[in-house]
């Protein structure tokens, strides 16, 4: 081969192996690049994917408080409102204690000033048989109170009563009590149970007449403690 031929190949071929030399660099320059970016691109996707989750997180945590704060505004007002249902369901019981004492002190007096009979029920029991029967049945607890009246004994009448022995009255009260108490029951005949209703197994109800042929009044009385008591 001619020597200024196989100069020009050689000169040639190192031209072409410069030129995929160069080739190789910059793809590889290319590739570490990329591989670069594509890292950059990954690390970015997990941030906004971490970001989303902690949005999401976020908005939970609103909502709950939100709830909450609502919550609270809505119950304000609950201890409140409970102590007046407590103030309601008191009142409500001693109006109803009210009410059962005054149908049966209605009935004494009706009886008291009522007209003579000829004659009386075989259960009718006069005012001369009355005792302090105690509160051991519910018939006693009538008979007790009924032997209070007649003899004006406010302080007895008064324990007739559920719920009475924690407000005793002063002396100068229940002097003026007893002194009314036996005007008004001074002529008291006497009473009878014409009617017996059991509500449950602490709880009574009596139909008091007062003079025979008069009217029937309902009284309740509740077990508490061992003792019958007039009233809920």
């Amino acid at each position: 081969m001619n020597p200024s031929l196989r100069t020009v190949i050689r000169a040639l071929c190192a031209v072409v192996l410069a030129g995929a030399v160069t080739v190789v660099v910059l793809n590889q320059k290319s590739l570490a690049r990329e591989r670069s970016e594509n890292q950059a691109l990954l690390r970015d996707q997990a941030e906004a994917a971490q970001l989303s989750a902690e949005n999401g997180e976020l908005e939970q945590l609103r909502a709950v408080n939100e709830a909450v704060r609502k919550l609270r505004v809505a119950n304000h007002d609950l201890p409140r409102l409970r102590n007046e249902i407590h103030r309601w369901r008191e009142e409500a019981g001693e109006a109803t204690k009210l009410r059962a004492e005054n149908q049966l002190l209605s009935a004494a007096a009706a009886g008291a000033s009522g007209r003579a009979v000829p004659t009386l029920p075989a259960d009718f029991l006069t005012r001369d048989n009355l005792t302090d029967a105690g509160f051991s049945t519910p018939e006693a607890t009538v008979q007790t109170f009924f032997h209070a009246l007649s003899q004006g004994d406010i302080a007895r009448v008064l324990q007739c009563r559920a719920g009475q022995e924690d407000h005793p009255m002063s002396k100068e009260q229940q002097d003026e009590r007893q002194i009314k108490l036996q005007q008004e029951y001074g002529a008291f005949p006497g009473y009878r149970i014409a009617e017996t209703n059991i509500l449950s197994v602490d709880a009574i109800q009596l139909g008091i007449q007062c003079a025979p042929g008069g009217v029937i009044a309902p009284v309740k009385l509740k077990l508490a403690g061992g003792e019958w008591k007039i009233g809920e």
